[in-house]
């Protein structure tokens, strides 16, 4: 009478738990052993294992054997979403998982000598036996991993969610030779209410498994076996794969004069014209290996990729497309979280249909990388958003209707100036008008953005669910455009106890900072005037921005290296050239590109990043307030006249990174000591690149002297006698060199 008791209170929370309540405390516990199915109720009699139901997971805790049953129509089940086994359990009955449709997660004391789940595969196998076989006992909504070589009588029964179960080839026997003292000897292992796909992948007569269990599959008549490439034929006369609705062997037509293939987890597509256009994902014929292809390869003649063509298949990486494709279709990629990379190749005209709803790589978290070529005159909506990896988008120059102008890493209408699609580090260039909805939504790490003032309007919350921006840069000192930026659905307070839009910092131009509070929209935000002026300043592709504060400090920051400008006057921070005082060149700049800082009368103060590698041509030349710089150790070549006419450099030390000096790099008036480290056999050449006026010393490693008076463009600027040199270099060894000594030496001409 207890035990009924306990039982009805169980139910009754279950029924409170499907109304929607939340109950932290767990629901009562009881006995496992031995249980029985009667009139719809758990007996018990055994205390070896315990259980304990909490609001969605049940443990099972003992030692010794479970039951041989368990219920398949106890009411908690439904409710159950994690199931656990202790380290010392020897024994789980066949009805232990039954009719657990939610369960999302199994879990085996790592040291139980029984039994194992492998992550994420959310299946319970027994552990290599005295026959050296891992059985697979129970499978959630998972998948058999590798590995399983039995599947036990009654393994796949009872689960009315799983529509799709692939069985690897290690799998060898379908049932036991010995039945279990649960299961009879005939029940077959494939017994699921809701299966409509079976994917397998033995490719010989002699591999197929061996059937020791009833030769039954629960309503075959309403699955479709899929089978490896050419293999079809040995199905089709093995019992009891035969009595499936259908055979797939992996090859059929996809279009009026194409055919498709699939081998080896790779698609081929091959033949002349176009694709079908399917109007949903299951219509597609390769839509059962979904879970299996992992490459594309459409082959040359296919003029068109359709619509839904690989819609939702999460395990495609790579795709090669011919130089024949015109159009790809709507949804064609559409939520292909794996997909790394793909050739969008030149000739391809329309990406997507021209119609409304979700483009044809929407979603597509995984891609990297993005060229569209000069061909494409239709990009359709939404094509690219969430395709949150993004760090390169190109468009070809010579594409007359989108454009990728000044390094913007963005897409963008040119004839209208709309930023279309934007990507992790982007910038919104000058000249763009309009940013279109959802631009930047899902960017996950996107951390700062600049927004030229050419900017009128923006459309709906276009930084949405960019959870890390943290800094927005813009210039409007009039005319500010009041439009909700931001918006946090699974972001939301509520969610994460943060409220997001305090966390990020708007950078406004110096004095501004009223106008922006004014702005309900924008006084959302921590708003900081800090800035007098920003840009873009990338070359290649490369991600360059330059931000001037109100104080003259000039910050360049991104990835990438600088253009080479060729003339000052060109470079975009130049109208401020009078007024720079410091420049600030941030970690990830590669090269500084000619005549970047030519002529700034007032620069006193130069910080270079350790990525460097190339200051361009007359970069600094003319900067003549300029009393040091610091050149580190990634820098490579100092290009020709670099720190001409810098006056009041007096002292230079050049990293042994250095393999390349041009022409009157240091070509300086007040120039008195140079320190160098090469050895002999890595001294660079270096022609006319002292200064003419004034002796230098030359400070070298102690045992390096020798290699120095010999070298190419170093001898010529000492002095030999009778030859009357114009000025002199007098060689000297680094001071406080322990190693020698301490002793310095110097060579004098």
């Amino acid at each position: 009478m207890l035990l009924r008791l306990r039982h009805i209170t169980l139910f009754f929370v279950l029924i409170i738990f499907g109304a929607g309540f939340y109950v932290q405390a767990a629901l009562p516990t009881g006995n496992c052993g031995d249980r029985t199915l009667s009139n719809g109720r758990i007996a018990s009699d055994s205390t070896n294992v315990t259980w304990t139901l909490y609001s969605d997971s049940l443990a099972f805790v003992g030692k010794g054997a479970m039951g041989t049953t368990q219920s398949g129509a106890n009411s908690q089940a439904n409710y159950i979403k994690k199931v656990s086994f202790s380290k010392d359990i020897t024994f789980i009955g066949r009805y232990t998982l039954s009719y657990m449709n939610k369960l999302e997660k199994i879990t085996v004391d790592p040291e139980n000598a029984n039994y194992y789940s492998p992550e994420g595969s959310n299946c319970l196998i027994e552990r290599a036996n005295e026959n050296d076989t891992n059985i697979l006992i129970a499978i959630g909504n998972g998948y058999i991993p590798e590995g399983v070589e039995v599947l036990r009588n009654y393994a796949l029964c009872d689960n009315y969610r799983l529509t799709s179960v692939t069985i690897p080839r290690s799998v060898k026997q379908m049932g036991e030779k010995t039945p279990r003292q649960d299961v009879g000897y005939n029940e077959s292992p494939i017994r699921l209410p809701s299966l409509t796909e079976i994917h397998v992948q033995w490719t010989t007569k002699e591999e197929l498994p061996e059937w020791l269990a009833d030769k039954f599959i629960l309503n075959a008549n309403k699955i479709t076996l899929y089978v490896p490439c050419g293999t079809k034929s040995i199905y089709q006369n093995a019992a009891p794969w035969n009595t499936c609705k259908a055979i797939v062997d992996g090859t059929g037509k996809c279009g009026s004069n194409l055919t498709w293939s699939i081998c080896d987890s790779v698609l081929t597509i091959s033949g002349t014209g176009t694709m079908t256009n399917w109007s949903n994902s299951a219509s597609v014929p390769w839509y059962g290996y979904r879970n299996e292809i992992k490459h594309v390869v459409i082959e040359e003649g296919v003029t068109t990729i359709g619509d839904y063509a690989f819609y939702q298949m999460s395990k495609i990486k790579t795709v090669t497309n011919p130089s024949t494709l015109k159009i790809i279709g709507t949804l064609a990629f559409h939520s292909c979280y794996g997909l790394e990379s793909i050739n969008l190749p030149e000739g391809l005209t329309d990406i997507g249909r021209n119609t409304t709803g979700h483009g044809p790589f929407y979603g597509c978290h995984s891609l990297k990388t993005l060229y569209i070529p000069a061909s494409v005159t239709m990009i359709n909506k939404d094509a690219f958003l969430r395709c949150h990896s993004l760090t390169s988008i190109v468009v070809d120059p010579a594409n007359t209707k989108y454009d990728s102008r000044d390094n913007c890493n963005a897409i963008i209408e040119t004839a209208t100036n709309k930023l279309l699609y934007g990507c992790t580090i982007s910038v919104i260039p000058d000249g763009v008008v309009t940013v279109s909805n959802f631009a930047f939504e899902y960017q996950h790490n996107l951390k700062s953005i600049r927004i030229s003032n050419t900017v009128t309007s923006f459309g709906t919350t276009v930084f949405k669910e960019c959870e890390n921006l943290k800094d927005i840069y813009v210039e409007w000192t009039e005319n500010i455009p009041n439009y909700q930026l931001t918006a946090w659905q699974e972001h939301s307070k509520a969610n994460i106890g943060i409220d997001l839009d305090t966390t990020i910092t708007v950078h406004v131009p110096c004095g501004c900072k009223a106008l922006y509070q004014a702005k309900s929209y924008w006084s959302r935000y921590k708003i900081v005037d800090d800035h007098q002026k920003g840009g873009i300043c990338g070359a290649n592709g490369s991600n360059l921005t330059w931000m001037l504060s109100c104080d003259s400090v000039l910050t360049i920051r991104g990835t990438g290296a600088m253009p080479n400008w060729s003339k000052h006057s060109l470079v975009p921070w130049y109208d401020y050239h009078q007024a720079i005082k410091s420049v600030i060149i941030e970690e990830g700049v590669t090269n500084i590109g000619n005549n970047a800082f030519a002529s700034y009368k007032k620069l006193t103060s130069v910080s270079l990043p350790n990525s460097l590698t190339i200051i361009g041509w007359a970069s600094f030349w003319g900067c003549e307030k300029l009393p040091s710089i610091t050149l580190p150790e990634s820098l490579e070549t100092i290009a020709d006249n670099a720190f001409q006419a810098c006056l009041k450099l007096s002292s230079i030390t050049i990293p042994e990174s250095v393999t390349y000096i041009g022409e009157f790099a240091f070509h300086l008036a007040w120039l008195k000591d140079v320190y160098v480290l090469w050895p002999a056999g890595s001294i660079p050449e270096w022609k006319k690149g002292m200064s003419e006026t004034n002796g230098v010393t030359l400070h070298v490693p102690c045992s390096e002297i020798g290699a120095y008076q010999t070298a190419d463009g170093w001898k010529e600027y000492t002095t030999i006698e009778g030859e009357g040199s114009p000025f002199s270099v007098t060689i000297q060894t680094a001071t406080g060199d322990t190693s020698q000594g301490g002793v310095n030496i110097t060579v004098l001409p």
